[in-house]
């Protein structure tokens, strides 16, 4: 009895047109499988009624043409790896500088802590109004509110008592909210909020680069101001007092 050899194994000829009628199948002809048809078909023509050539050149200048663009796309990727790496080395180098410097980025969060002062820094526009500051839990429901009074337009820091306000007074933590500017005829003026503080340290996350500003944590993208270092401030002030001459 003969022997029946195992599904997918081939022997002779015969595997080797099973594979090239695999390929063929399976879409994964290539330019030089191409070619190889191509000069197969060449070698066996009716040399009385050979082929019309133009549809094989028309198809070998798709194949050279998708050929440059895989080509391209290569080099572009390569090139996009490239400025990726450079900058993220760049935020990562930006970042550590700030460590110790004074920022200002967009945000509505505040830290309280054990001090009886609360501050928020917004930018108020038109010619302020009266402001009043929502505290929200992490759930987003209103623990606090306090009345600030009259506020004018523009970049405003905004204090409050917390041993006094209106509300129960604050725990430390912190704390996220929304601050309402309202105008003489009542009517509700934009209002940007920020972050400002120290920077203490700087965190790499899965999301990108971030800084910490006490127990907040604020994205680098988000920074919008950057107050000059007090060390390189007070060199400078020390170095121009040096070069002052006395009066004759």
């Amino acid at each position: 009895m003969t022997a029946i050899p195992p599904v997918g194994t081939t022997s002779g000829s015969s595997g080797s047109s099973s594979s090239s009628a695999t390929s063929a199948a399976g879409g994964s002809l290539g330019e030089n499988d191409f070619l190889k048809i191509l000069v197969s078909q060449l070698k066996n023509q009716d040399p009385l009624n050979p082929m019309d050539g133009t549809a094989f050149t028309a198809q070998l200048a798709q194949f050279s043409s998708l050929e440059q663009l895989i080509q391209m796309n290569a080099k572009l990727d390569t090139q996009s790896s490239a400025t990726g790496q450079a900058t993220a080395a760049s935020q990562t180098a930006l970042a550590a500088s700030l460590i110790g410097r004074t920022v200002e980025a967009s945000g509505n969060e505040v830290q309280v802590t054990s001090a009886s002062t609360v501050s928020i820094t917004a930018d108020v526009g038109g010619t302020g109004g009266t402001a009043t500051v929502k505290i929200l839990d992490s759930q987003g429901n209103v623990i606090a509110t306090q009345d600030l009074g009259t506020v004018g337009g523009g970049m405003q820091t905004l204090s409050w008592n917390n041993d006094a306000g209106d509300s129960a007074k604050l725990a430390p933590g912190t704390y996220a909210y929304t601050l309402t500017v309202t105008d003489k005829s009542g009517t509700a003026v934009t209002v940007t909020p920020y972050i400002t503080g120290q920077v203490d340290g700087v965190d790499m996350t899965s999301s990108g680069i971030t800084l910490r500003i006490g127990a907040l944590s604020v994205p680098l993208g988000s920074v919008v101001a950057i107050e000059p270092d007090p060390a390189t401030t007070a060199v400078s002030s020390s170095s121009l007092s040096s070069q002052e001459q006395p009066a004759l």
